[in-house]
């Protein structure tokens, strides 16, 4: 009998709860969590055990979660600060790792370290011998926005432009107001482009108004086959209800979730037509998954190489729209 896989969760008070209850979900045995003080652990290890019933252990210290921790692979969803030290310590243990977006990030640096923060890390990787997935989830979408194009339409889509709204509800996580809101909210429609066409953007061609917690953005994706204009906005609001919109030059798909059997499903909605699927989580994880027990990196919803390149955008809209 094959034995479950054995999951370890750095933060697990946050999203990280998430991430554990999919792998939960999935048949894996999650075994530990890691908070920074004992308080945060204990609260985490409580917390899961009501949502999927954990069993496992919670611990504060870093190099006896890493030894103790009785874990084959480990989601990394700690503040993207910390993002790098955890990754590079967990892939020098070998251990296969799925991480929060955005691969890394610190605001202490700039565009051009961050970058070289990101490239250490996928070399590390790659010297370990270990995957390397980035939580960034809306390519689990496209599948979602192919159907409902097809059955509102008759076709599947083409892409002449491409239409974005992120909008997340709660207070501000730093003083970084606009950019903050585009680092938190950015990777994700990053992601879908890249995923769509893999390329990057064309600088001389962005331009962008922001406010104190929205920025607006105007661009080209290219790629070796196309120029795509791009508009795309992300926002933090603080009530009320929150857009998630993806669509092309003939259709506005709006995205949220529902319930299915007890569980959060993603509900893409064109008007009175809907899709219902997966909760975009849930793939990024089974498709992390599939990856580690095949070998194949290529089953990763995005993997390192790729969020390497989505992180180059990201800095390069932080480091072109805010200078300084």
């Amino acid at each position: 009998m094959t034995q479950p896989v054995r999951v370890g969760i750095v933060g697990a008070r946050g999203i990280g709860k998430h991430h554990a209850k999919w792998f939960a979900r999935a048949g894996c045995e999650v075994t530990a969590v890691f908070g920074t003080s004992e308080a945060s652990a204990t609260a985490a290890a409580a917390a899961l055990k009501d949502l999927f019933g954990f069993s496992g252990r919670a611990f504060h210290d870093w190099d006896r979660f890493r030894t103790e921790g009785g874990f084959d692979v480990c989601s990394i969803c700690s503040p993207a600060e910390a993002h790098w030290e955890n990754a590079r310590d967990l892939a020098s243990d070998g251990k296969h790792l799925l991480c929060e977006k955005p691969l890394v990030w610190n605001w202490d640096y700039s565009a051009s370290q961050i970058v070289e923060e990101a490239t250490a890390l996928v070399e590390a990787a790659a010297r370990h011998g270990v995957l390397l997935g980035v939580n960034a989830q809306y390519p689990a979408a496209l599948e979602g926005w192919t159907a409902l194009h097809r059955q509102v339409r008759g076709a599947a889509p083409e892409y002449r432009t491409l239409h974005f709204i992120m909008e997340t509800k709660g207070a501000p996580r730093s003083p970084h107001g606009a950019a903050e809101a585009w680092v938190d909210l950015g990777p994700h429609p990053l992601a879908f482009l890249d995923t769509l066409s893999p390329g990057g953007v064309e600088w001389s061609t962005l331009r962008h108004t922001d406010g104190p917690r929205e920025v607006i953005l105007d661009f080209e994706w290219v790629t070796a086959e196309r120029r795509l204009p791009v508009h795309l906005e992300c926002r933090r609001t603080t009530d009320g209800s929150v857009r998630r919109q993806v669509g092309n030059q003939d259709l506005i798909v709006d995205y949220g979730t529902c319930q299915v059997d007890g569980e959060f499903a993603t509900r893409l909605s064109a008007g009175e037509q809907e899709w219902i699927g997966k909760d975009l989580m849930q793939v990024s994880v089974e498709r992390f998954l599939e990856a580690v027990r095949t070998g194949d990196e290529s089953r990763l919803l995005v993997g390192v190489r790729a969020g390497l390149r989505q992180l180059e955008a990201l800095a390069g809209v932080w480091r072109h729209c805010w200078p300084g």
